[in-house]
C-alpha cells in the first residue's frame, strides 16, 4: 500500500532553504549505525548480480540502515540491475527494435518490456532501501541509546 501524502523532502534541502521543519526533525546524518556484521552474499546470485552486490553493499552499510535480515532484498535489487544491464546490452545489439511475425503483425521486441519491468523493480526496491535522497528523508534512523548503568539498577526494562 502506498504512503498518503507527498513524499517528505530531505533534512538538508529544508535546511538550505530556511524552512522551520527542518527543525523538528531529528537529525539522521549523526545516527549511530548499528555495529552488526554485514550481510553475507548469497552464493545462489549470478556473477553480474554479485558484481553490483559488492558495489551496493559498502553504500548501504555505511548508511546504517542494512542488516542481515535485509539479504532478500538487496539480492533482489541486484539481481534486477544485472537484469536491466543484460536487457539493455540486447537492445543495444538489435539492428531493429521492432520483430516481424510469421503473420505478418509487427510487435516490439520483448527486451524492451523485460527491460521496463527490471527498472521498474528497481525503483521500487531502491526506494525501500534509501537509495534515493527522498527515500532516506522517510526513513528513521534513531542512535542507540546508552544505557546508564546507576539507573539500570533501580528501573526495569520492559
Amino acid at each position: 500500500m502506498a504512503k498518503r501524502g507527498p513524499k517528505p523532502k530531505p533534512t538538508k534541502v529544508l535546511k538550505l532553504r530556511g524552512s522551520w521543519r527542518a527543525k523538528l526533525r531529528k537529525d539522521y546524518d549523526i545516527a549511530d549505525k548499528d555495529k552488526s556484521e554485514k550481510p553475507q552474499m548469497p552464493s545462489w546470485l549470478s556473477k553480474p548480480a554479485k558484481n553490483e552486490w559488492r558495489k551496493l553493499l559498502p553504500k548501504l552499510y555505511d548508511l546504517g540502515i542494512l542488516l542481515k535480515v535485509d539479504v532478500v532484498i538487496l539480492s533482489l535489487l541486484c539481481n534486477d540491475i544485472a537484469e536491466y544491464k543484460q536487457n539493455c546490452q540486447t537492445i543495444d545489439g538489435l539492428k531493429s527494435p521492432f520483430i516481424y511475425q510469421p503473420s505478418g503483425r509487427i510487435c516490439k521486441h520483448p527486451a524492451f518490456q523485460l527491460r521496463d519491468a527490471a527498472a521498474e523493480r528497481i525503483r521500487k526496491l531502491s526506494s525501500e532501501l534509501g537509495l534515493s535522497p527522498t527515500a532516506r528523508a522517510s526513513l528513521t534512523i534513531l542512535p542507540k541509546e546508552d544505557k546508564d548503568p546507576i539507573a539500570a539498577k533501580f528501573f526495569k526494562e520492559f
